[in-house]
């Protein structure tokens, strides 16, 4: 499955607001976790992840950009 939405560093330039941006950040975890997304699909939200801004305090917009790497490690995609 393709997520449609996956430049989430790119803020100022989609009309999401940051409810349906979280909705869509959880549905993107959730994918990783039941690992029911592709290499390539990964690959592009990890690399537009890079620049995302802290949501709030205690837990930042990071470790989302963190958790793909590690499914990207996982599945050996950068080989």
């Amino acid at each position: 499955m393709s997520l449609m939405f996956y430049k989430f560093d790119e803020e100022d330039k989609t009309r999401l607001n940051t409810g349906v941006r979280g909705r869509i950040m959880d549905r993107a975890l959730e994918l990783i976790k039941n690992e029911k997304i592709k290499g390539y699909d990964a690959n592009q939200i990890y690399l537009h992840t890079k620049n995302l801004k802290p949501n709030r305090e205690g837990k930042t917009k990071h470790d989302f950009h963190v958790a793909y790497k590690r499914y990207l490690e996982k599945i050996k995609y950068f080989v």
